[in-house]
């Protein structure tokens, strides 16, 4: 069973770390907060946001198997994603504005990872293998997912981070990914994520 729920776990981790790194909605939501100077812990908050949001969807959709219509809820919350997405857009070039930017609180970061975790079909498809393991596998699939997305972002904040502490690139940074912010959000509101 150890050698299941470290298999489920590692699986998890991997398919978590991929599904975050490759939604351009994720990236465009921690860069500006990176490019602000918080690094790792933009990263990890909006990680652990979006992970515990997707693990809690999983284990609803895991207990109410049936019984729990996750779309309505997940639409509402692509919706808000997008707006999300443009206040983010917004908030950076208003930063790279300023002389002197005081740094906001990485806390934010957790509350949109939280948003964009109870967001999308593509949460329900990672947490659907879930479905066919063991309860104690099952878990630590979640686990792992949650996991990734820590480390994931952590480390393209770190990097983002590092480049925005080198003199002169924090305004370009902030303007770049405060674009991106207000593209992905466009496109999210216009088109919808799928």
């Amino acid at each position: 069973m150890v050698a299941q729920v470290l298999l489920a776990g590692g699986a998890g981790l991997l398919a978590g770390g991929l599904h975050v790194l490759a939604g351009p909605d994720h990236v465009a939501a921690v860069l500006p907060l990176a490019a602000e100077g918080h690094g790792a812990r933009a990263g990890a908050a909006w990680g652990a946001g979006h992970g515990l949001a997707v693990a809690v969807f999983g284990g609803l959709v895991l207990s109410l198997r049936g019984q729990f219509d996750p779309a309505p809820l997940s639409s509402l919350a692509e919706r808000a994603v997008g707006l999300v997405l443009l206040a983010v857009g917004a908030w950076a070039w208003w930063r790279a504005a300023r002389p002197a930017p005081r740094p906001a609180r990485p806390r934010a970061a957790f509350g949109v990872g939280l948003l964009h975790g109870s967001a999308g079909a593509a949460h329900l498809l990672g947490v659907l293998p879930a479905l066919a393991l063991h309860p104690a596998a099952a878990a630590g699939w979640l686990g792992g997912w949650l996991l990734s997305g820590v480390l994931s972002m952590s480390a393209v904040a770190v990097g983002v981070g590092a480049l925005a502490r080198r003199p002169g690139w924090q305004a370009p940074l902030l303007r770049g990914s405060g674009t991106l912010a207000l593209g992905v959000g466009t496109f999210w509101l216009v088109a919808g994520p799928g």
